[in-house]
């Protein structure tokens, strides 16, 4: 009888440091997450400035992504044709066309991955 009562006080006793360390590690693991980054969008028709909002950002979001999080797209073959109603033109050679941090982007929205504290610029404009 005392082997079967020792027995069963081990088992509760491990239990319980099982669970508790399981505990400890779910609370690490919450307070050591990371922030959310933000960054900005800003859009542009011709030279005035229809919006401008910071936005948050979840870890290998794309431009794209992050636009249709947070505006109104219509997308055709890979581009973005309109944004919150304001469409390209191809009549009048009229394009949506994004900048990042000042630059031109080298890729399409689809695959450039937005970073902390960028700042994208697109804007409805003739190109030339």
């Amino acid at each position: 009888m005392t082997k079967s009562l020792t027995r069963g006080l081990t088992t509760i006793a491990a239990v319980f440091t099982l669970s508790a360390g399981l505990a400890a590690c779910g609370s690490q693991t919450k307070a050591t997450a990371k922030p959310a980054a933000k960054a900005k969008i800003k859009l542009v028709v011709g030279k005035k400035t229809l919006s401008e909002q910071k936005i948050t950002i979840t870890k290998k979001e794309t431009v794209m992504q992050a636009m249709q999080k947070h505006y109104q797209v219509k997308v055709k073959k890979g581009f973005i044709t309109s944004i919150n109603g304001h469409q390209q033109d191809p009549a009048t050679q009229t394009y949506w066309m994004y900048r990042v941090n000042g630059k031109m982007a080298a890729k399409g929205a689809n695959q450039l991955t937005v970073k902390k504290g960028d700042q994208i610029t697109w804007t409805l404009a003739a190109t030339k």
